[in-house]
């Protein structure tokens, strides 16, 4: 699914976001930081099929089995 996604800046979305290219990052507890990236993408209805966009394609090439595999054989081949 292509959606752009507001996360906050702590826990493991932190690190798959990248703030203002495939999603909003917020602080934690933080209402105005909330509401404010609601309305950028309220105000900007284009920011979120380009951030979904961007997001997807992220996901697909980061976050898949041969991508996790090749991660997981460079650094068994580092420590031998």
């Amino acid at each position: 699914v292509k959606k752009a996604i507001i996360v906050t800046d702590v826990g493991a979305p932190k690190n798959i976001v990248e703030d203002n290219i495939s999603g909003l990052k917020v602080k934690e507890k933080d209402p105005n930081s909330i509401k404010n990236a609601i309305l950028q993408f309220y105000n900007n209805r284009n920011l979120i099929k380009q951030f979904g966009e961007i997001g997807y394609k992220i996901v697909k090439e980061k976050y898949n089995l041969q991508y996790a595999i090749n991660q997981y054989r460079r650094e068994i081949e580092e420590l031998l």
